[in-house]
């Protein structure tokens, strides 16, 4: 991928597999999700271009490659997710769950404001830094909010 070398798989979105990747000049390591051209692509790139949200894991570069699919270069966040510590530890103290959602609620509140819903707030979606920070992710799913829907969005069950 021009500008990154891919190290490895960091895990699966509903997209398809996230990759971690090294900038060719240095740098920290960062996520790379590859989505195939077309309007979602556009949306996608649209969205997290548009949103900057210390709650969100932001997008620090884009990059086309040879086959017209685009490349979102995000923020690694290397704590794991919601879903694979709830799996690991079990229920979450009422600490914790306050910690994790008061920031995914003021987040969902913002995006909101600025009329983007995220249609899949699962907790394969929330990221958690190794600070304990929740980020939330995976803007692939959010349709600007509208009054009629044809698509469905989310993650099954």
């Amino acid at each position: 991928m021009p500008g990154y070398e891919v190290v490895g798989v960091v895990g699966q979105g509903a997209g398809g597999p996230v990759w971690r990747a090294r900038p060719r000049g240095g740098g920290h390591a960062v996520a790379v999700k590859v989505v195939p051209a077309g309007p979602r692509a556009d949306r996608e790139l649209a969205l997290l271009r548009s949103v900057r949200h210390p709650f969100v894991v932001p997008l620090l570069d884009a990059v086309v490659l040879d086959d017209g699919s685009v490349a979102l270069v995000l923020a690694l966040v290397d704590g794991g997710s919601l879903r694979s510590l709830v799996g690991a530890r079990g229920h979450l103290t009422a600490g914790e769950v306050v910690t994790v959602l008061s920031p995914l609620a003021r987040a969902i509140g913002d995006l909101h404001g600025l009329g983007i819903e995220h249609g899949d707030v699962a907790p394969g979606n929330v990221l958690i830094e190794r600070c304990g920070r929740p980020l939330l992710a995976d803007l692939e799913t959010v349709p600007v909010t509208v009054s009629e829907r044809d698509e469905v969005f989310g993650t099954a069950g």
